[in-house]
């Protein structure tokens, strides 16, 4: 017979694993990752036309971003519609892999 645990149980036991992986270390990298990024704008790929509803919400987010200083640098929304969303895709691929082009 299979054994099913409750999401509280499951819940509980992740909790105090994690609490042993001891706090001081996880706030230091934290800490250390936080004061190198971003180093440069971020740029939010938004694979339909412009004026559209997802760009709205994207354009929205980095401005809340920008107007409570949530980040020291600016995130850059840049529209790449066609191809069914593929352009958007290519667009990604070429920002690289450093965190630093995203899509919405």
């Amino acid at each position: 017979m299979e054994e099913h645990m409750s999401r509280r149980v499951f819940l509980k036991q992740s909790l105090v694993g994690l609490a042993g992986l001891g706090a001081p270390s996880v706030a230091g990298v934290s800490a250390a990752f936080a004061q190198s990024f971003p180093e440069k704008p971020i740029r939010v790929v938004v694979p339909f036309k412009p004026a559209g509803r997802t760009e709205a919400v994207a354009r929205l987010i980095a401005e809340k971003i920008q107007e409570k200083n949530l980040l020291p640098q600016p995130v850059l929304i840049v529209n790449a519609d066609g191809g069914a969303g593929s352009n958007g895709v290519q667009q990604m691929k070429r920002g690289g892999d450093d965190g630093y082009t995203i899509m919405h």
